[in-house]
């Protein structure tokens, strides 16, 4: 299979995974709202923000960092990897 429709196919595979992800939820919202009740519905959307936002923020820390590394990596410089490192783990420390 060529780079281009490896990527079409990887495209439309992740396309299809939130379409049925977001409809799945769309449909179960309705039971979630009537096991819970109003006041535990929307504690649990404020959960899920909190803990979506978290992963979100991870994420993008991650790979943030993993360019830094690749950058100081394909540089040589075993000292700039270094302080790549003392600095994203300082950060994820005090962002934990």
């Amino acid at each position: 299979m060529n780079p281009a429709k490896r990527i079409a196919s990887n495209t439309l595979t992740v396309f299809l995974r939130s379409t049925i992800s977001a409809g799945l939820s769309i449909f179960s919202s309705r039971w979630i709202l009537l096991s819970l009740g109003q006041v535990d519905y929307g504690l649990y959307n404020v959960v899920i923000a909190i803990i979506i936002f978290v992963s979100s923020f991870s994420n993008i820390m991650a790979s943030a960092n993993a360019r830094f590394f690749s950058v100081a990596i394909g540089k040589g410089d075993i000292e700039e990897i270094r302080q790549w490192y003392s600095t994203s783990r300082k950060l994820h420390e005090f962002l934990s």
